[in-house]
């Protein structure tokens, strides 16, 4: 896998949803996200020029979608690509 940087003033977050449900049955079916999702995602990189306050392994809150469009895709790495202006709370995992 190749190693992934964030520049500048964007954020890249490894975000987790449970969107993909499977029944007793085998039945697969995926949950309808809401258009003001709010999620926690842990930090994976940071660009020179986000403060100290948010470093890798942290885990931040944004609100989904705000930078459609995005995200990076390596294989089974799958990342989304946040502006740090558009975090609102950010938990140090210190």
């Amino acid at each position: 896998m190749k190693k992934f940087k964030a520049y500048g003033n964007w954020v890249a977050l490894k975000t987790k949803l449970k969107e993909e449900h499977i029944t007793e049955q085998g039945i697969v079916y995926k949950d309808a996200l809401p258009e003001n999702l709010h999620v926690w995602s842990e930090v994976y990189s940071v660009g020179e020029c986000v403060s100290d306050d948010i470093k890798v392994g942290d885990l931040v809150y944004w609100k989904l979608g705000v930078n459609a469009g995005a995200y990076y895709t390596d294989g089974d790495l799958k990342l989304d690509l946040v502006e740090v202006q558009n975090i609102l709370l950010a938990k140090s995992c210190d």
